[in-house]
Parts: C-alpha cells; sequence; structure tokens
C-alpha cells in the first residue's frame, strides 16, 4: 500500500511541476508580457558604454531579467556611486537577479513596469517588445526628467526619435543586433 501512495504522490509531484511550468510559460502569451529573454554577454560593455553613466547615476532596467546589465553596469563603474534598480515582475527571472545581485548597489523589485515608480532614474536600459514599448512609451516620457539617457535594445519606440543607432556584429545570433539610444 505505502508503495502505491508513493508512486501516486511522484505523480502528483510531476504533473504539479508540469503544469505550474506551463502556467508561468503560457502567462506571458497571455497577458502580453514579454518572455525572458537574455541580454547576450558580448553585448554588455557596448551597452554600458552607451549609457554613459556618472557618478551618481540612478540606472533602471525595466523587465532586468536575471539582472546581469545592472550588475555590469556597477561592476563597470567602480567608485563612480552608481545605484541599479531592477523591475521584474516574472517569478523565477526576480529570484534569480536577487541572487546573483546580492552585495551590490542594486535593488530589484518584484513590480509590473506598467504601474512602476522610477522618477529618480537618470538612465533606462531596455529589452522589449515592440508592442510593450509602445504601451509604456507614455509612462517613460511622464516620469522622466530632461536629460534621461535610454538605451533600449534591439526595437525602437514608435514616437521617439533616436539620438543614435548602433549596430552590433552579431555573428550567429538573431537578437542584440541594434542598440537605440534616446534622451529626454
Amino acid at each position: 500500500m505505502s508503495e502505491t501512495v508513493l508512486l501516486l504522490f511522484s505523480v502528483f509531484l510531476l504533473i504539479a511541476g508540469f503544469v505550474f511550468i506551463i502556467f508561468f510559460t503560457l502567462r506571458d502569451v497571455i497577458t502580453r508580457r514579454a518572455p525572458f529573454i537574455s541580454t547576450r554577454s558580448n553585448i554588455l560593455a557596448d551597452i554600458v558604454s552607451l549609457l554613459q553613466l556618472q557618478d551618481g547615476s540612478v540606472v533602471y532596467d525595466l523587465g532586468c531579467g536575471d539582472g546581469r546589465v545592472l550588475r555590469e553596469a556597477v561592476q563597470r563603474n567602480p567608485g563612480k556611486n552608481i545605484r541599479g534598480v531592477g523591475i521584474e515582475s516574472s517569478v523565477w527571472p526576480y529570484i534569480l537577479a536577487r541572487w546573483k545581485s546580492r552585495g551590490l548597489s542594486i535593488i530589484i523589485r518584484p513590480e509590473n513596469l506598467y504601474t512602476a515608480n522610477f522618477q529618480d532614474a537618470t538612465h533606462l536600459y531596455l529589452y522589449l517588445f515592440p508592442h510593450v514599448l509602445k504601451d509604456i512609451e507614455p509612462l517613460i516620457l511622464a516620469q522622466c526628467k530632461a536629460g534621461t539617457r535610454i538605451v533600449s535594445c534591439d526595437f525602437q519606440f514608435p514616437s521617439l526619435k533616436p539620438e543614435r543607432v548602433v549596430e552590433i556584429p552579431h555573428g550567429k545570433y538573431q537578437l542584440g543586433r541594434k542598440l537605440f539610444v534616446y534622451e529626454i
């Protein structure tokens, strides 16, 4: 009898785990959220360079995923008092970002980027799909102060004109080919 119970419990855990994974995968598609797609490691230096961080900069990553851009920004600028803030609403990337950013001047907030407050940002990094950029463009224009520098990977805002577009050698990669730089 106990072997049967153990087998049933194991099957239940397997099914529950499968349902959990499917739910969190489809949730992003159903709610039109951007899925977690990592920024390529080989373009992190380019992104940080284009952000042009200064002493005391506050850089936000809206939809920060595992927080790699924020970590790169803080670690490449020792002594500049850079503060990073990541906004991430997906559970696993949020946990990963918190874990990997421990000990750095980075805060990861579990928030929806459509309702997040980032008025103190001096710099923004975004790797969001066009429909999300279209939806948050008014929010960015309302919250960002004049002089806020924005770098968007692969996709541009529908109405803002980029100050600069940087082509990235892509090799075998389909993503991370262009960086769009804006200044509000």
